[in-house]
């Protein structure tokens, strides 16, 4: 589902141009969660991976992130996993 109108709606200019939420995981007991989105800004595709917190009406709020373009996402996952695997040695 592919998102523009909900920072209109909250009188908020989106940024990006298309948002679409991949998935979510929960980060601690705090409600903060880690997002990964396929996002477009310009005609550019990206890949965005943001911690987002609680705001104080019940939504979330974006926090420290990066956007990835999407043609360097498969290697940046790959080293990704390598460090997972790596730090469970």
């Amino acid at each position: 589902m592919a998102r523009k109108a909900m920072a209109a709606e909250n009188g908020a200019r989106a940024f990006w141009d298309v948002e679409e939420i991949i998935g979510q995981v929960a980060k601690n007991d705090r409600g903060e969660v880690i997002q990964v989105r396929r996002t477009e800004k310009s005609g550019r595709a990206y890949v965005d991976v943001r911690v987002f917190y609680p705001a104080s009406d019940g939504g979330l709020l974006p926090g420290k992130g990066i956007a990835l373009p999407a043609d360097l996402a498969d290697e940046v996952a790959g080293l990704i996993l390598q460090a997972a695997d790596q730090a469970g040695q």
